[in-house]
């Protein structure tokens, strides 16, 4: 999975309608038995969702794991595979990796990724991910649904091998959502 970040950053020139890049299966549907945690799993959905390539499976599709079947049928997230747009790389330091869409419609595809060992918070300027400046943006978690806003950076404490994948755009009404916080988050002191 590791090798498919670079892959996905190179490559992207050369996708698009006519030609998709195609970065093999994606090893959704067997649950733990893939040998990746449920977060693995979304992080190569994501990553395979920002590059528009084919979601091909290599399983048994009469045996799918029910939490997989979830993962497969999450409609944001094949909405943004299914767009023809190839995501550009624009952050990858110590662990971190982001990759940012512009959709037809304007609004931002962003996936924020950890590929380390523990729990990191990863960020980007609104600048860096292509979009206009405002008071604040409005950010929809593709995975959970869930709306909330930011004023600032887009950012989320992301879980080891974890993405936080967001469709952003611009808001005016930033006042009537939960606040987006960004937290470090470390182990209790032992006693």
């Amino acid at each position: 999975m590791q090798s498919r970040f670079n892959q996905v950053a190179s490559w992207q020139p050369y996708g698009g309608p006519g030609g998709f890049n195609d970065y093999d299966s994606i090893e959704v549907g067997n649950g733990a038995d893939t040998g990746l945690t449920l977060d693995e799993r979304k992080t190569q959905m994501s990553l395979w969702a920002l590059a528009a390539a084919p979601f091909l499976l290599g399983t048994d599709l009469t045996n799918l794991d029910a939490t997989d079947l979830e993962l497969l049928r999450n409609r944001d997230v094949l909405d943004v595979d299914q767009d023809a747009i190839d995501a550009s790389r624009v952050a990858n330091a110590n662990g971190q990796q982001v990759f940012a869409k512009t959709e037809k419609n304007g609004d931002v595809i962003v996936g924020l990724f950890n590929t380390t060992g523990s729990t990191q918070v990863v960020s980007a300027s609104p600048a860096v991910l292509g979009l206009p400046a405002a008071d604040a943006y409005l950010l929809l978690d593709l995975w959970s649904h869930l709306p909330q806003e930011t004023a600032g950076t887009v950012g989320a404490n992301v879980p080891p091998h974890g993405v936080a994948l967001y469709r952003v755009r611009p808001t005016r009404l930033a006042k009537f959502l939960p606040p987006s916080t960004t937290l470090p988050v470390g182990r209790p002191a032992s006693r």
